[in-house]
């Protein structure tokens, strides 16, 4: 495997409370406030997210690096409290959990808004759109940004840990603050639209997976930009670029701001080819 300055990185904005443990805190703030260190952790969660970070780099050669977004980075206690425990959490033979938070001690106070390890405190962090917005904050601080809310840096990384449901606002509507990342979010609660249910809480084998398959669609995605297709495989782009219908639009549709409207038409035509082909199949 290739020494970790030759690999790429992949970022992980890691939550606390629903992630590392099952106490689904939504909103309540003061929660933060109120932890006991080690025993806020659930063994088990942080042992998948061990997991997680030995899977990127075994599996996927990558170099996991962790931010976090957690309300337990904004209070001194509760900050040092995860940080101890951070120093103490094994990841293979030589390494500590807390070697992984990105530059860690290189960049200052992680109240410092362009902190590495850490999102800025934009103080609405309690609520979806505050959480993506700290998020987008770090991403704007650290990557290029195009005008849309995707990244220049195409080629960029990362994941988001969360039990809140980034997808929507507090209101139930789309939040567009992160409408250009859910190939990045994996989210640690149950939800029906914007409103949690009953299900399993916190970061489970069946969360690992998700996480990873992110990881694998994100790099995929990345592959065909460098091959110009964008987003789609190279069977597809063959069958969008034969359309007279889609041929003015061949250069959006390669783009990362690509129109949405665009974006249906072409997909709708890809679901109407991929219909005939199994007809076609079960016919035969």
């Amino acid at each position: 495997m290739a020494e970790a300055d030759d690999r790429k990185e992949v970022i992980i904005f890691l939550d606390v409370d629903g992630v590392l443990n099952d106490k689904w805190i939504g909103h309540n703030i003061e929660s933060s406030s109120n932890n006991d260190g080690e025993e806020s952790l659930h063994p088990q969660l942080v042992g998948n997210l061990v997991q997680l970070m030995c899977r990127l780099e075994t599996e996927h050669g990558l170099d996991p690096k962790l931010v976090l977004s957690t309300t337990w980075r904004l209070q001194q206690q509760s900050r040092d409290e995860l940080l101890s425990s951070f120093a103490k959490i094994q990841v293979g033979t030589n390494k500590t959990l807390e070697k992984y938070l990105n530059n860690f001690g290189d960049d200052g106070d992680n109240n410092n808004r362009t902190s590495s390890w850490a999102t800025p405190d934009l103080e609405h962090g309690t609520a979806p759109e505050g959480r993506a917005a700290e998020i987008q904050a770090w991403l704007s601080n650290h990557c290029c940004q195009t005008t849309n809310g995707c990244f220049k840096r195409s080629d960029l990384l990362f994941l988001i840990l969360d039990d809140l449901d980034l997808l929507y606002t507090e209101t139930g509507k789309r939040n567009e603050a992160i409408s250009c990342q859910q190939h990045n979010f994996v989210c640690t609660a149950s939800y029906t639209g914007y409103r949690q249910v009953e299900g399993a809480v916190g970061l489970t084998q069946e969360r690992i997976e998700l996480a990873l398959q992110k990881v694998q669609q994100q790099s995929e995605i990345i592959r065909r930009r460098r091959n110009g297709t964008g987003k789609w495989t190279e069977a597809e782009w063959a069958f969008l670029s034969a359309n007279r219908i889609l041929m003015p639009h061949l250069q959006a549709l390669r783009s990362d701001q690509c129109p949405s409207w665009i974006m249906e038409i072409a997909q709708s035509h890809i679901n109407e080819q991929k219909h005939e082909e199994n007809i076609t199949a079960l016919n035969n």
